[in-house]
């Protein structure tokens, strides 16, 4: 490695480190077009690589929020269960997508999930009329069914877990912000490990 590509790539770590810690999104956001752009990193070694990336920088994320009182897992956890069942198909589909069309997958996971941070604007959600079911069985098949098709998509990509499990919780939950962000961190540490 050049001294270039050495200072290139802790520049691109601390945007990932920000990134992650403001927003609650995978590193993957900066790191895959970073290496795929700046570096010409394959796209399967650079979602790889990312996906190494986020889980050493959303434990120390997460561990702030926590220490900070910003953590409510409870309702979270049929979420993850889905998002890891989800994440095993994804994973699997990924071998036999080629680069290219990877690339395309990627760019669209990001755009959508873009489109749909910037709709939320300033809106303020009540915790108390997000989706709540009353019945137990339902809310539990529905937050399964959701984490299932995040899952599917991070296993696919490695990217948009965070971001679609941080969307999920703000539009689907009404969970503020400073609490939503760091469940997509934890989720996530619990799908990347089994990717």
């Amino acid at each position: 490695m050049t001294v270039w590509m050495i200072i290139g790539t802790i520049l691109i770590g601390l945007i990932t480190g920000i990134v992650t810690s403001l927003i609650g999104a995978s590193g993957v956001t900066v790191v895959v077009p970073a290496l795929t752009l700046l570096f010409s990193v394959n796209s399967h070694i650079a979602i790889g690589t990312s996906l190494f990336v986020d889980v050493i920088t959303s434990i120390v994320v997460a561990i702030s929020y926590f220490y900070h009182g910003n953590v409510r897992l409870k309702a979270s956890l049929w979420i993850t269960v889905g998002s890891i069942i989800g994440a095993q198909f994804g994973s699997k589909w990924v071998r036999i997508i080629s680069d290219e069309k990877l690339n395309i997958i990627f760019a669209i996971v990001l755009i959508i999930s873009g489109i749909m941070t910037f709709s939320r604007k300033n809106k303020q959600f009540d915790t108390n009329k997000g989706l709540h079911i009353n019945n137990r069985i339902l809310q539990t098949a529905l937050l399964l069914a959701i984490g299932l098709v995040i899952g599917m998509i991070s296993g696919l990509v490695g990217a948009g877990g965070g971001v679609m499990i941080l969307l999920a919780i703000i539009f689907i939950l009404h969970y503020p912000m400073h609490q939503a962000v760091v469940l997509p961190l934890l989720l996530w540490q619990l799908l990347l490990f089994h990717l």
